[in-house]
């Protein structure tokens, strides 16, 4: 969390509480020129992200929120990622004819692409889940304490083991055989070397900047996305703060405080790191867009991102910022089944929206921002059907 002044605070809150096109010009953080692909390969990604929902939803064990993680998948599934081609990838460990028989009936399949692999994704999760069942920050195993997260490389049909070290060459590529060996015998495993544990990006933001009161010092943070908590509005931001139910949320302006709202339900730990601020001043306007990226967010309806597929984030300090998800699967410290990504975060950035697929107008919501890795500050987030899930809300 990062503590600021009331005015730095007012100014922001005040610009950025209002309407679209007034927040725009409260940030001046756009020194980054959106990416986006060529509209051909944004449609061709488009359509591989919504039948990879499909498929999610019809695995799904309840509909409302699918889930790339626990749903009733086949057996001989092995998981799925977007390809260079902007193509979804379908991973099987049966052969590519059976599999064309088997997803032929559930979806297109004129654009996907089948590959066979060793180890189905089931295996893949059990092996997951021995290894994050033995993370341990602060064990007296070397070894164990070095590791700072765990996920699944469907490209690579493999665990991702995080570690973190400060040796280079032979010497890490030796200490991360003995982590490897003393978590798991799993055949395929990939390293992933850090120089750091994972943190949580304090301070949150994508478009409305909020304040708080913790332990009697005055802290920033800022909104996720606009949600419906049972019919009451609100704002969905990180869970990791610390504020409890009923804290008071503020804006500033000028030499006083507004209260906006207060924390109604909290949660950090499990696969959500989120809370939701019930909105008490009706003066606060809502609002879907997200400045810097230039688009809005749809209403009431999210996705579920695949390993490849290009992402949108906005954080508070790191600003919007794209690219690309490398891992579905990944626990950090504090948090489970997670994104990671190869989007560069900061502190202040917790909370932050992550979008995706869609087009240069209009994009889905995905997830908002808990942490980052601290090799590479790649950002990771939690997944929204996770948050809702937790909070129960939707979308605004």
């Amino acid at each position: 969390m990062k503590k600021v002044t009331r005015s730095i605070i007012g100014f922001i809150l005040c610009t950025c509480l209002l309407l679209p096109a007034i927040a725009t010009s409260g940030f001046a953080n756009t020194d980054e020129k959106p990416f986006v692909y060529s509209e051909e390969l944004q449609e061709r990604e488009s359509k591989a992200i919504e039948i990879y929902n499909e498929l999610l939803r019809y695995w799904a064990y309840d509909t409302k929120f699918i889930c790339d993680v626990n749903a009733n998948f086949p057996s001989f599934y092995g998981g799925a990622y977007i390809n260079s081609d902007r193509n979804l990838v379908i991973q099987v460990t049966s052969t590519i004819d059976d599999a064309r028989d088997y997803f032929s009936d559930m979806i297109d399949i004129e654009q996907i692409v089948f590959e066979e692999v060793r180890f189905s994704y089931a295996e893949l999760k059990q092996q997951h889940q021995i290894i994050a069942d033995k993370m341990n920050p602060t064990s007296c195993d070397t070894y164990i304490s070095s590791i700072t997260g765990v996920g699944i490389s469907f490209q690579e049909n493999s665990v991702m083991l995080y570690i973190c070290t400060n040796e280079i060459g032979s010497v890490a590529e030796e200490f991360a055989k003995k982590v490897r060996d003393s978590v798991s015998s799993f055949s395929n495993i990939s390293i992933s070397f850090t120089s750091g544990m994972d943190t949580p990006c304090t301070d949150i933001n994508p478009g409305n900047r909020l304040a708080y009161i913790n332990s009697g010092s005055w802290y920033s943070a800022s909104a996720g996305y606009w949600a419906y908590n049972g019919g009451i509005l609100g704002i969905v931001t990180t869970g990791h703060t610390g504020l409890t139910s009923g804290s008071a949320i503020y804006d500033y302006t000028g030499a006083y405080s507004i209260q906006i709202g207060t924390i109604g339900t909290s949660f950090y730990g499990g696969s959500t790191d989120a809370a939701f601020v019930t909105r008490t001043n009706t003066s606060y306007t809502p609002s879907r867009f997200v400045p810097g990226h230039g688009f809005s967010l749809y209403s009431n309806s999210t996705r579920v991102m695949p390993e490849g597929a290009l992402i949108y984030s906005r954080g508070d300090s790191s600003g919007h910022k794209t690219g690309t998800v490398l891992d579905t699967n990944y626990n950090g410290l504090g948090v489970s089944n997670c994104v990671l990504t190869n989007v560069v975060a900061a502190k202040g950035d917790s909370g932050g929206i992550v979008a995706g697929m869609g087009d240069a107008t209009t994009r889905y919501v995905v997830g908002i921002i808990s942490g980052m890795r601290i090799s590479g500050n790649y950002m990771y987030y939690v997944k929204v059907n996770n948050v809702n899930s937790s909070l129960n809300t939707t979308v605004y």
